[in-house]
């Protein structure tokens, strides 16, 4: 979708945060801070605030690190006890950095203390840094810097509290918070280029919300026509008026990959602060958002670019399940869609082209980075204008390509414009391609072909390097001329320069697909499989035809296509007569449900970057030792007649290797042992498959069923430390009885911890730190390894940790207001580590259900131990 395009640079980007709340839990937790929260939320102000409030020593949490510098205000409530706080301290260093250095607005209140006293460290901030001077831990530098932000802040003009009315002053900042909330916005629009009079057509006459009305607008126009941003400008504008919302984007790209599930959980963590949906299906996780919609409060939820029915169905959006006041947008190129779904004709929206000043005002930007043209460029700009012929995509594309050329270079671009005016767009946009280089080129074809919405650094990147295409440079080349972007880590590209890029390959075979570089249109492909017409130009195939349509292929279907680099095959495809040649050329195989037993016997895989063999009938990929480098990941997943894995002696860069689900695999050790570098992750799903994998030595990370934490346990953690968060309000009628606590101990390095075994007493020692909303403290724990649990030192072994209340009663008085446990586990020997974690807590009401877990959990022989911390 193209854009109604920013004026500027990517700096003036919304923040995450309207506003960053700092605090000392101790003296206004429950106060003025949850007083300030409540009202900020209410109006729908996203509002960081830290109920962990962490006191970890000198540095600053990434988390918080991050909520502060993509804040647009601290408010800081400084009180008598906030100084006594090196965390606060910390904070508030940043928070003046943010202010000096980000524009960060801050806004101080004065909490039971003088300004003066903040100012110059009088009163009870004298005491505070008394006690941080005497602190061995915290060195001069940090002293000079709390008490310089200290200084800075006092001098702010803020809210003194000590003869004001709490809710008046509350009432006030809230106020002022809004009010320049509300004009930020207002200077944001004014960079949009067409946003103004589109934005204020949709609010008056599609968007008069009113409390009991359930309000569906739909946005339906042309590819790259700027419907996308259009509803952005509309969620950002009214966002505030919900306590909740949702911007689902890219909805037709996600689904065309099945990854429909990612979506669904999206909605319920935006709606629902659902982040921990285990969806197993479309049609279960529709009935989780139906669910979570019964509460019938208003929502915001913008859907878009959606191009099928279901996609609908399977993000809940009906009429009858939204609370009266929500507003429900739908972005599509499908206006018959829209009609499907009950939507009248004064609920959709026809996106409309530019006319000829706003394009005019969005190429000069582009092109001269101005509001018009440079001088001698007016007449050529207008020319350019005309072919583009209003839509904010192709515009927006040619000025960036024209930018910076010379007057020859423009006139040379336009005779070839001018050759056809009326060209579809998709030759508009090539003349960005035609001024690649040919390495560029291939990357540009591939990603529109195979990889759009592909992970780069994972997967792509590999892929081609391997092909020798130069991605490090070649990628930076097209995000730099508009024809690519990474966002969250994946490759994507505008619908139309896509469209461009099949375009020009279909061009490259003058209708015959046996002589296209790529395939992907399934018609294309059966045709060039059943016929044999497979030659040497063809480079990719991806295959995604519908299961209940067979396909009857011969054993030299491939024999012509020497030059294969990526084959995909999903669909039900027979090969009766066997199969004798695949590509010595082929980086990527993937083929669901393959049906032989085996690869040719002449196929060398070692430029295979990828093998992807899912529920296959393969019993043995090939014999012997081959050459596989370059080989990365290795799924074979659900191949239940798999009984020997390859030889991956000859594999030092495999990354991943799946097994999940092959059933008759009992022997993968002694490959992967042999392996020169071990796959880092090593899927298996079954308990007793792979039944050597034991002695294969700790540098692989086992991640098993058989070795897996009870589905008992909701919180679980990669690694040796898990919090847990308590509800004292909700949890005061029920109280808890016990923290249960769930790790894998591991050895990992078997050979050095036995040379020590004899001078360690054979005992092990862990360290247990918990870490609350008081202040940390910790217990040590010995537990003889050897003696009890001789035959499972060189394997993963879980222990339980079963924490009565009554522990922590006698650490603290106010366990029963705490918001959080956290726990670290620290081992005293360098040969050990912790692998992995489960929390929870234990009630009356459930003690009989955590015991059931606990012992009869079917994998408890891996279990070695249960502790019980007592006193």
């Amino acid at each position: 979708m193209a854009s109604l395009t920013t004026q500027t640079s990517p700096s003036s980007s919304t923040h995450e945060w309207g506003v960053f709340l700092s605090f000392h839990g101790r003296d206004t937790r429950q106060r003025i801070t949850a007083h300030l929260y409540k009202a900020l939320e209410q109006r729908s102000i996203s509002t960081f605030r830290d109920d962990k409030e962490l006191e970890r020593g000198r540095y600053i949490s990434p988390e918080l690190l991050n909520a502060i510098e993509n804040s647009m205000y601290a408010v800081v409530v400084l009180s008598p006890y906030y100084a006594f706080s090196r965390w606060c301290l910390t904070e508030l260093t940043k928070i003046v950095e943010c202010m000096e250095k980000k524009g960060l607005i801050l806004l101080p209140v004065f909490y039971q203390v003088d300004p003066f006293d903040v100012r110059n460290q009088k009163g009870t901030f004298t005491e505070a840094f008394v006690k941080h001077e005497n602190d061995p831990k915290i060195v001069g530098d940090d002293l000079q810097s709390w008490k310089s932000a200290l200084s800075k802040v006092g001098n702010i003009s803020g809210w003194d509290l000590r003869d004001r009315d709490e809710s008046t002053v509350i009432e006030e900042i809230v106020g002022e918070i809004l009010a320049k909330l509300n004009s930020t916005f207002s200077t944001v629009s004014k960079k949009l280029v067409g946003i103004d009079s589109r934005l204020e057509k949709l609010m008056n006459l599609y968007l008069n919300i009113r409390q009991d009305d359930v309000r569906f607008l739909g946005i339906w126009g042309m590819g790259g026509i700027g419907k996308t941003t259009l509803a952005r400008a509309v969620y950002d504008k009214i966002s505030r008026q919900f306590k909740v919302s949702s911007f689902i984007a890219n909805v037709r790209e996600t689904s065309t990959r099945g990854a429909i599930v990612d979506l669904q959980k999206q909605l319920l963590s935006d709606l629902f602060k659902d982040k921990s949906s285990d969806i197993k299906d479309v049609d279960r996780g529709k009935n989780k958002i139906r669910h979570g919609l019964r509460h019938r409060r208003p929502v915001l939820v913008v859907v878009d670019d959606v191009d099928q029915s279901q996609q609908l169905e399977a993000l809940a959006i009906e009429r009858d399940w939204f609370g009266g006041g929500s507003v429900i947008i739908i972005t599509t190129r499908d206006k018959h869609l829209l009609i499907e779904r009950g939507l009248a004709e004064d609920e959709i929206y026809r996106a409309k082209e530019f006319d000829d000043d706003e394009a005019l005002q969005l190429f000069s930007w582009k092109a001269f980075k101005k509001d018009l043209p440079l001088e001698g460029f007016v007449e050529l700009s207008k020319q350019i204008i005309h072919y583009a012929n209003g839509l904010p995509l192709a515009i927006e594309v040619l000025g960036r390509f024209l930018c910076r050329q010379n007057v020859e270079f423009w006139e040379s671009a336009l005779r070839c414009l001018s050759k056809n005016p009326k060209k579809e767009i998709v030759d508009t946009l090539k003349i960005s391609f035609d001024g690649l280089e040919e390495n560029e080129q291939k990357i540009f074809l591939d990603i529109a072909c195979y990889f759009k919405g592909e992970k780069y650094i994972d997967r792509v990147k590999s892929i081609l390097e391997s092909c020798d295409y130069h991605p490090s440079s070649g990628i930076e080349i097209l995000i730099n001329k508009s024809l690519i972007t990474i966002s969250r880590g994946k490759l994507w590209m505008h619908d139309l320069l896509q469209e461009m890029g099949h375009e020009i390959v279909h061009r490259q075979s003058q209708g015959d697909p046996g002589r296209q570089s790529r395939l992907w249109h399934t018609n294309d492909i059966i045709r060039v499989l059943e016929n044999n017409s497979g030659t040497n130009w063809i480079e990719g195939i991806v295959l995604n035809s519908p299961l209940q349509e067979e396909l009857h292929l011969n054993s030299g279907v491939f024999l012509e296509m020497k030059n294969l680099r990526l084959l995909k095959i999903i669909g039900n495809v027979h090969l009766s007569q066997g199969l004798c040649y695949l590509s010595t050329e082929l980086r990527v195989m993937e083929w669901h449900g393959y049906a032989l037993k085996s690869l040719p016997m002449g196929f060398p895989p070692d430029k295979l970057v990828e093998l992807n063999m899912r529920c296959s009938h393969i019993q043995q990929l090939w014999q012997g030792t081959k050459s596989l480098y370059k080989l990365e990941h290795v799924d074979l997943s659900d191949s239940r007649y798999l009984v020997e894995t390859p030889d991956f002696t000859n594999a030092p860069n495999l990354k991943r290797l799946i097994l999940q689900g092959c059933k008759k695999l009992v022997d993968a050790g002694s490959a992967i042992e042999k392996s020169t570098r071990k796959p880092r992750r090593l899927k298996n799903g079954q308990g007793d498959l792979l039944k050597e994998i034991r002695t294969i030595k700790a540098d692989i990370d086992v991640a098993a069923r058989g070795l897996g934490i009870p589905m008992y346990f909701q919180n679980q953690s990669m690694g040796s430390s898990i919090t847990i968060q308590l509800h004292p309000d909700l949890d005061d009628s029920r109280k808890w009885l016990a923290y249960a606590l769930y790790f894998f101990y591991e050895i990992n390095d078997l050979e050095s911890w036995e040379s020590t075994r004899f001078t360690r007493l054979d005992c092990e020692q862990l360290v247990f730190h918990f870490v609350t909303d008081e202040a940390p403290f910790k217990a040590l724990l010995k537990f003889d390894t050897l003696r009890k649990f001789p035959n499972t030192i060189d394997t993963p072994a879980g222990h339980w940790i079963f924490v009565p209340h009554m522990w922590f009663d006698e650490k603290s008085k106010e366990v029963d207001t705490w918001s959080y446990i956290e726990v670290s586990i620290t081992t005293g020997n360098p040969f050990t580590k912790v692998e992995k974690c489960g929390a929870q807590l234990v009630y009356e009401q459930n003690l009989h259900e955590f015991m059931h877990a606990v012992l009869l959990h079917p994998h408890f022989t891996n279990t070695n131990s249960i502790m019980i911390l007592a006193n």
